[in-house]
């Protein structure tokens, strides 16, 4: 079976990065527990949350901490005989396909 895996926030918890450019580029400490899911809106302008959404982290992703027990899941998945795909909502810049 072919199963599909976003990449932010299932694979890589992205919370602190975003945390990051929160007080970067807004001056403004979001709570970890806001930061995702939408939670942001309430600390955020709406047009401060649209660049936060917007914004190619990059590399910068990288940063972020391995989800618990996400690689060990892919892992268990390879080793049944499943096809593992990376998706994700970023923009094709820079991608590289397989």
């Amino acid at each position: 079976m072919r199963i599909g895996v976003d990449f932010d926030g299932v694979i890589v918890d992205t919370t602190r990065v975003k945390q990051r450019f929160c007080k970067e580029q807004f001056r403004i400490d979001i709570p970890e527990n806001f930061i995702s899911g939408g939670g942001a809106k309430k600390f955020l302008m709406p047009e401060q949350y649209q660049k936060l959404k917007d914004f190619d982290f990059g590399e910068g992703t990288l940063l972020g901490s391995v989800v618990p027990y996400a690689k060990q899941m892919i892992e268990q998945l390879v080793a049944d005989g499943h096809k593992i795909v990376i998706v994700t909502g970023r923009h094709d810049v820079g991608a590289q396909y397989a």
